[in-house]
C-alpha cells in the first residue's frame, strides 16, 4: 500500500490518498475530482500532473479527462470501462489501443503473479 500526495498550484491543499480506495480522477475545468470509495474530493490542478504520480501504480489515461485505477475497473469495452462502483467511462479514440495493451499485460503480470 503507498499514499500519493496531491497539491494544488500554491501547495496549500494536499490531500493523501491510499491507492486501494482509489477509483479514478475527472478533470473539469481547473479542478479535478477524486472519486474513491469514500467519497469525492476536488482539487485545482491539472490531470497530466496527477499521471506523472500514479502511472507507477496501474493508473490509466483513458480519456484526456479521465484516470482510472486499474484495479477498480471492472469490464472493458472497445469504447468504455465500467468501474467497481458501476460507473461507465469512455475511452477515447486515440487512447484506445494504447489501454488495449495496458490491459493485457497488467491481466497477464497477474496471472504469472498467481503461478
Amino acid at each position: 500500500m503507498f499514499q500519493i500526495a496531491i497539491c494544488d498550484d500554491e501547495q496549500t491543499i494536499c490531500s493523501q490518498i491510499e491507492k486501494i480506495i482509489l477509483n479514478y480522477f475527472k478533470s473539469g475545468g481547473r479542478q479535478v475530482k477524486i472519486v474513491s470509495t469514500e467519497g469525492e474530493k476536488l482539487f485545482y490542478g491539472k490531470l497530466a500532473d496527477v499521471f506523472t504520480k500514479v502511472i507507477k501504480h496501474r493508473f490509466m489515461y483513458i480519456h484526456k479527462s479521465y484516470i482510472v485505477n486499474y484495479a477498480h475497473v471492472s469490464t472493458f469495452r472497445y469504447e468504455s470501462v465500467m468501474m467497481t462502483n458501476s460507473i461507465q467511462l469512455p475511452i477515447s479514440q486515440p487512447r484506445r489501443k494504447e489501454i488495449r495493451e495496458l490491459q493485457m499485460k497488467y491481466q497477464k503480470e497477474e496471472m504469472n503473479y498467481e503461478y
